[in-house]
């Protein structure tokens, strides 16, 4: 979470347990960061530099060990790098080679990152130093080529563009980690009318071997895709979780998209995760 003072935590919503994270100007690496006052604050990377109120956190991503407490954080420092701390540290590391986030997912020691270029690679950290074990640049096949965008926006996903043939919104492509490693490239699509939505889903990345052109997947089989957290989840080890799946929160704000949605990949039918009502046990 991020306070009105820019003051970084984590922060349980259950138990109310907050963890305080290193602040935001204490940086370890190139870009300099100088707090001027209590939410503005100046950005230079050598001679280029430039003022901003409130601090923007792209991407942010946390794993926490719920037992050991142990954590490590990242976000990207605007355009200019992405940034990491763990538990005991107090100021904030600049992992290089890392400009231009798009999104980040992190899962079992690994970090995963998508450029805006759509360039991808994977950070091993496992160690004390992380290691990058894999990078590719944009990919040799590409999608289906589109319209040029006649209206953006921004959303809780990130840009939005708007097609004029027939009204399509586009968001920034996300990444998903799957059960056995794989990473998927996922875009969704909503129609104008809001109950209308699509995904396009391509493997981009294989754990067996590197993949030369991203493939285009089709189904999940029994895995469910959880797209605001980045993974998937065999659905069998979860009561009432519906395979071949993707569950996502919508846009937040907008009319009828509050809440969790299920889209069945098979029958491309959306339905809204029904809450789970307490109150009688």
């Amino acid at each position: 979470m991020q306070d009105s003072k820019c003051n970084l935590n984590i922060l349980n919503p259950f138990t109310r347990e907050r963890i305080n994270l290193p602040p935001v100007e204490s940086q370890r690496g190139k870009v300099k960061v100088k707090r001027i006052i209590d939410d503005r604050f100046r950005i230079s990377h050598y001679h280029i530099g430039s003022e901003s109120k409130y601090m923007s956190i792209g991407s942010p991503v946390f794993w926490i060990d719920e037992k050991t407490k142990d954590y490590i954080v990242f976000w990207g420092l605007r355009d200019w790098c992405v940034v990491s701390a763990k538990k005991g540290y107090t100021s904030w590391n600049q992992i290089p080679k890392t400009s231009n986030c798009r999104d980040m997912v992190y899962k079992d020691h690994k970090l995963y990152f998508l450029t805006k270029s759509g360039g991808f690679k994977i950070l091993d950290f496992s160690g004390e130093i992380p290691q990058q074990i894999f990078k590719c640049g944009t990919f040799l096949k590409k999608s289906p080529p589109s319209p040029s965008p006649s209206w953006k926006r921004q959303n809780a996903f990130g840009r939005c563009r708007r097609l004029p043939s027939d009204y399509w919104f586009f968001f920034d492509p996300k990444l998903v980690v799957t059960v056995r490693g794989d990473v998927l490239r996922v875009i969704m699509k909503q129609h104008r009318s809001e109950y209308i939505w699509s995904f396009d889903v391509y493997n981009i990345y294989s754990s067996s071997g590197n993949l030369m052109i991203y493939e285009k997947v089709d189904s999940l089989g029994d895995e469910a895709m959880l797209l605001d957290l980045g993974i998937t989840v065999p659905s069998s080890e979860i009561d009432g979780l519906n395979g071949n799946s993707i569950y996502f929160s919508g846009i937040h704000g907008r009319r009828k998209t509050n809440g969790i949605l299920i889209f069945d990949l098979e029958t491309e039918k959306l339905e809204k995760l029904h809450k789970y009502d307490c109150s009688s046990v």
